[in-house]
């Protein structure tokens, strides 16, 4: 499995998050890179290979074709998981990413672009947005931002999606290499059909 660009998103909460909390998720993101304890508590195997993911009124199925890289809550009030497809070979990662608390679409994707072209992990790539679409995910309005990284480990494509659900503000990121994009756009679109928010 290779763009697995994971740990640099933990560091994109601490940009994103209110001053009570950026510390926590430093703290936490540090300490990450020495030891990864995942929380299985929320999730749920069947007998054909699938799991359920239910935690903080999120919902969503994980196909056998995917693992779990995270699934953590990195400060009170806010939530990262992370899965990429199992083979060696493929580049499908989708991550997600969700704060306790309501944020400003346009504000949370800006952020997010900004860290990426900041971040250590991208610091040597070329990294090209395309504009902002306002558009919707699951019937709720959002801002979608598609984006082309090429680095040394080779090109990657990808989307970020921000939107808002009750006191949420929910981010997911979906992310391919070109070689097997066709097949990862499959699988994305079976998680965007299990995908499911609880209102309160």
């Amino acid at each position: 499995m290779n763009y697995r660009f994971v740990l640099s998103l933990l560091w994109l909460l601490s940009v994103l998050a209110p001053n009570s909390v950026k510390a926590e998720i430093k703290s936490y993101a540090q300490s990450a890179q020495d030891s990864v304890e995942m929380s299985n508590h929320n999730l749920t195997p069947d007998k054909d290979g699938k799991i359920y993911y239910l935690r903080d009124d999120i919902s969503f199925t994980i196909t056998p074709e995917w693992e779990v890289l995270f699934n953590q809550q990195v400060a009170k009030n806010a939530y990262y998981f992370s899965m990429g497809t199992k083979d060696e070979l493929s580049s499908g990662l989708i991550t997600l990413v969700w704060l306790d608390y309501y944020m400003d679409l346009d504000v949370t994707l800006e952020s997010h672009k900004k860290h990426m072209i900041e971040s250590e992990k991208y610091k040597w790539a070329e990294v090209k947005f395309s504009e902002t679409a306002y558009t919707t995910f699951l019937g709720r309005k959002c801002r979608e931002c598609h984006y082309n990284v090429i680095s040394k480990e080779g090109a990657v494509n990808g989307k970020i999606i921000v939107f808002n659900s009750a006191i949420k503000t929910i981010t997911i990121f979906y992310q391919s290499g070109s070689s097997d994009k066709t097949i990862n756009d499959l699988l994305f679109k079976d998680f965007k059909l299990s995908f499911g928010v609880r209102e309160d």
